[in-house]
């Protein structure tokens, strides 16, 4: 059950009370507006830090920011916590490593980081750190759990119940790397990894892709198929999901409007919505949602071009944050839209 906290005025609220001021600012809870109020992405907050490729994972009761790089200092290794919404963090333990493009998951209490690597290549991790999250917003020490069978960057990730993926991505970082179509499963424990698994292959190899879960389909759009020249792809592939985590044969759905690489990926109420992203003709303010056919409309979007940031579901909401303005430009910007304002909403 969501915690429940009091509003200035005296009413209970979630933390994503906290985060939307309703409609429109109207104070209309955002279940009830209806299309005479529909509102666009709004302001929320700001990340402590202009961060891109960092970790951003939500409950209902908790944000967690993991992580990530900027052009000022690098890589970096702090993580942030907040039970007050996106604008009142609180300092956790730092990652033991600094780490960008890695994957992060919150789960039972639990906030895992896996992979990922070190100022775009100097090294690649295959790394688990794993901290306990308490109801009240504080992160405890980190501890190593099972490793992954290789060093892993540029994945793609997914958590759908007990199940976390790892789609894609490369074992090393420069000139020379190569896309890969492997795909990682395990099942988590009270937020442990409990080892990983091959969970089969995808069509073709890709790497900073992104992906989700439209209802019981594994989602995976776009990404990279090779770095040098770099090839950003249009595709979209699901499969089924079957016990155990196991995946069904792959099935190609309809194409992005354009190849797109480092956008990122979220589901609201079984529509998966993607925003962003870097393709050949720049970076994208671009927002497309897909219904449970996975058929693409365009939808609002987002304040400004975005790429390597994140987008989230918070309690049913959407959040999106931090990433690349334009290159060398990181930005700590937070923005929400709510339920009656989401794009397919």
């Amino acid at each position: 059950m969501p915690l429940l906290r009091h509003s200035r005025a005296g009413g209970p609220v979630t933390l994503m009370g906290l985060l939307l001021a309703g409609c429109g600012g109207k104070g209309v809870p955002a279940a009830d507006c209806g299309d005479d109020h529909r509102t666009g992405w709004q302001t929320a907050g700001t990340l402590p830090e202009d961060f891109e490729s960092h970790g951003l994972v939500a409950d209902a009761e908790h944000l967690v920011v993991a992580a990530g790089y900027d052009f000022r200092d690098g890589a970096r290794d702090e993580v942030y916590t907040s039970t007050e919404g996106a604008d009142a963090w609180v300092d956790g333990p730092a990652l033991p490593t600094p780490t960008e493009h890695h994957i992060t998951w919150l789960h039972d209490g639990v906030v895992g980081v896996a992979g990922g690597d070190l100022d775009y290549g100097d090294l690649v991790y295959d790394t688990v750190w794993l901290a306990e999250l308490s109801r009240d917003g504080n992160l405890g020490e980190w501890s190593q759990g099972p490793p992954l069978p290789a060093p892993r960057t540029l994945a793609a990730s997914v958590l759908a119940g007990d199940h976390l993926w790892l789609v894609g991505g490369a074992t090393t970082f420069g000139d020379d790397m190569v896309m890969l179509d492997e795909i990682l499963v395990t099942e988590l424990v009270d937020g442990v990894p409990q080892g990983w698994s091959v969970a089969g292959s995808l069509p073709a190899p890709r790497g900073w892709a992104a992906a989700d879960v439209v209802g019981d389909r594994l989602v995976l759009t776009g990404g990279l198929s090779a770095w040098s020249p770099s090839v950003s792809e249009d595709t979209v592939w699901s499969a089924a999901i079957g016990d155990g985590g196991t995946l069904a044969d792959w099935r190609e759905e309809t194409p992005l409007p354009s190849g797109r690489y480092r956008h990122a990926a979220a589901t609201v109420q079984d529509e998966l919505h993607v925003a962003g992203g870097l393709a050949e003709d720049g970076v994208l303010d671009e927002v497309i949602v897909a219904d449970g056919e996975l058929s693409w409309a365009v939808a609002e979007p987002l304040p400004e071009p975005r790429y390597a940031h994140s987008l989230t579901n918070v309690d049913g909401e959407l959040l999106a944050a931090g990433g690349f303005f334009e290159f060398r430009d990181t930005r700590d910007d937070i923005w929400q839209i709510p339920a009656c304002g989401a794009p397919g909403g």
